[in-house]
C-alpha cells in the first residue's frame, strides 16, 4: 500500500517534442535576466561601408587588368607638318604670284600633303588657262563676224573697201601715237566696223585741209589788210 501510493504522487514525465526545446528553470531565469539589446549607435556602420567601397570593382578583363584609362595612355607624337615651301606655280601661267599663298593656306586647313597641294595649284593653273583660252577664241570668231560686216557695207565695202582701206589709213598715220596701228591690227579692233566709220568720218572732215608747214613765211605772200586794223570810222 506504502508504494502504491508513492507512486500515485510522483507526477508523470512528459517526454517533449523532437521540435520542441525544454526549458529549465534555470534557463527561464537567465533569459528574464538578459537585458534588451543595446540601439548601435550612429556611425557605427560607415568603417563596414567604407571597407566595402574600397573593395576593387570586377572588370571586364579575365584576369582583373583593367583597361588604362584614356589619361594613362601614352601620347602619340602629333605628325609633322608637311612643307609647303616647295609649291612651284606651273610654266607660263596666268595665276599671280599670290595664288601660292592662297593654296598653302587652303592646304594646311584641309592637311593636305605637299603633292596635293601641288596637284591644287595645277587644277587652278588650268582653269584660268581653259577660261583664257576660251575667251580668245570668242574674240577671234567676232573678228570674223566684223570682217563680214564690213566686207558687205553698202558704203564702206564691197568695190568701195580699197577706197575706205585709203582713208583710214591716211587718217590713222596722221593722227594715232606710233605703235598704235599694230596693236589695233593685233587685237583685230581695225575691223571693229564702228571703229572704222569713226576714222572715216574724220577723213571726210579733214580731206579739205592744207598742210600748214612750221617753216619761215615771205612776207611778199603775206599781204594783210592794214586799213581794216586801222579804221578811224570818221564821220562824212
Amino acid at each position: 500500500m506504502a508504494d502504491t501510493a508513492a507512486v500515485a504522487a510522483t507526477p508523470p514525465q512528459v517526454t517533449p517534442k523532437a521540435d520542441e526545446t525544454v526549458k529549465t528553470p534555470a534557463q527561464g531565469a537567465a533569459t528574464a535576466s538578459t537585458p534588451a539589446a543595446t540601439p548601435k549607435q550612429e556611425g557605427s556602420a560607415a568603417p563596414h561601408a567604407a571597407k566595402a567601397e574600397e573593395q576593387p570593382k570586377p572588370s571586364g578583363s579575365l584576369l582583373g587588368e583593367a583597361a588604362p584609362k584614356e589619361s594613362e595612355k601614352p601620347k602619340e607624337p602629333a605628325p609633322a607638318k608637311p612643307d609647303y615651301s616647295a609649291l612651284k606655280l606651273p610654266e607660263g601661267t596666268l595665276l599671280p604670284a599670290t595664288a601660292v599663298d592662297a593654296v598653302k593656306a587652303f592646304a594646311e586647313k584641309h592637311n593636305l600633303s605637299l603633292e596635293a597641294a601641288q596637284a591644287e595649284l595645277e587644277e587652278r593653273h588650268g582653269t584660268v588657262k581653259a577660261h583664257f583660252e576660251g575667251l580668245v577664241q570668242q574674240h577671234r570668231m567676232q573678228v570674223e563676224k566684223w570682217k563680214e560686216t564690213v566686207k558687205a557695207h553698202p558704203k564702206f565695202g564691197g568695190a568701195n573697201l580699197k577706197a575706205t582701206d585709203e582713208a583710214v589709213t591716211q587718217v590713222f598715220d596722221r593722227f594715232a601715237p606710233k605703235g598704235l596701228k599694230e596693236k589695233v591690227q593685233a587685237d583685230g579692233y581695225n575691223w571693229h566696223p564702228e571703229f572704222l566709220e569713226f576714222l572715216h568720218n574724220i577723213h571726210e572732215a579733214t580731206k579739205s585741209d592744207t598742210f600748214v608747214s612750221g617753216g619761215r613765211v615771205s612776207t611778199s605772200e603775206f599781204k594783210p589788210d592794214l586799213t581794216a586794223m586801222y579804221k578811224t570810222g570818221a564821220k562824212k
